[in-house]
């Protein structure tokens, strides 16, 4: 029995990294009988893939090589590689900002029978962040344009087929606070609702293939994403408003953040059509209510 786990990262001058990691195990059922705990234990893929970045003051170089090893499932399809070029501007306060993120990836597969591929993707975005101490206001608009090449033996009619939307979103929200303490301990309390609207127009995406695409997991974060699909093979048609809250308690003295508390519900006003394949059309006009809840009840404990 023999199980393979390698780790490392090495950070160059100028702004060169590298990042590899190595996961390779004798037989599928050997993290079953030798796994530490449950997460292991149900462990279905196990990753390789070594990332080589380069971050400059303006832009960022992904270049990446990601397989996996099988132990239960399909097998995924492997990216040899992906190069994705971005740009990281600096946000500015009340000014119109501009970021473009390219992106090249090649998707092969172990069994020769799967058909493979090649896929492009352009994504500008734009927004307008209005800020005060009190409130913000931030419009923004994203451009999707993929384009895909695909191997003789997809089951897709079209070898070439494209896709191309735009995502307008605006995110808002206040502050209030107020001084209080407990005991002798000064505190700020504050208050922060906050409103995410997006829209996404609908988009036939049958024709497109699904090499990396799957559903993102339900969570207080993802009532805040634009795309409720991992990946770039699919993106959601919605319309729908975030309505959230949230309160918290921080020392005044240090800023630590003592306790919060948040809530948060989507409110969707029309179906949402685009799915992944064998999946149905959500009809849903809300969402769960979701929650999170932190505290810090003495120095060294927090729950």
């Amino acid at each position: 029995r023999k199980r393979l786990f390698w780790q490392h990262t090495a950070q160059a001058d100028a702004g060169w990294s590298l990042d590899t990691l190595y996961h390779k195990v004798g037989d599928t059922a050997h993290l079953t009988d030798f796994g530490a705990d449950i997460n292991a234990s149900s462990t279905t893929h196990l990753e390789q893939r070594a990332t080589l970045r380069y971050n400059a003051q303006s832009w960022r170089l992904n270049i990446l090589a990601q397989d996996y090893q099988t132990l239960s499932g399909e097998q995924p399809y492997r990216k040899l590689p992906q190069v994705s070029l971005a740009s990281r501007f600096q946000e500015q306060d009340n000014n119109l900002n501009f970021n473009v993120r390219t992106e090249w990836v090649k998707f092969d597969h172990s069994d020769e029978t799967n058909f493979t591929g090649e896929r492009s993707h352009l994504q500008p975005t734009v927004s307008l962040p209005l800020r005060s101490q009190a409130a913000f206001f931030i419009p923004k608009i994203t451009g999707y344009y993929t384009q895909y090449a695909l191997s003789e033996n997809a089951p897709q009619e079209d070898k070439e087929p494209s896709r191309s939307l735009a995502i307008s979103s605006l995110d808002t929200g206040l502050f209030f606070e107020r001084d209080t303490s407990i005991g002798d301990t000064p505190l700020l309390h504050t208050f922060e609702p906050r409103l995410f609207y997006v829209y996404a127009p609908y988009r036939d995406q049958a024709a497109l293939p699904e090499f990396d695409s799957g559903l993102t997991d339900f969570s207080f974060n993802s009532l805040f994403r634009e795309n409720r699909f991992t990946g770039l093979d699919r993106i959601g048609d919605t319309n729908r408003l975030t309505v959230a809250l949230t309160s918290r308690y921080l020392h005044q003295n240090s800023g630590a953040e003592l306790f919060s508390a948040s809530i948060g519900r989507v409110y969707y006003y029309d179906d949402r059509l685009v799915t992944l394949t064998g999946g149905s059309i959500e009809t849903d006009n809300n969402s769960d209510y979701v929650a999170r809840l932190a505290m810090r009840p003495a120095t060294h404990w927090t729950l």
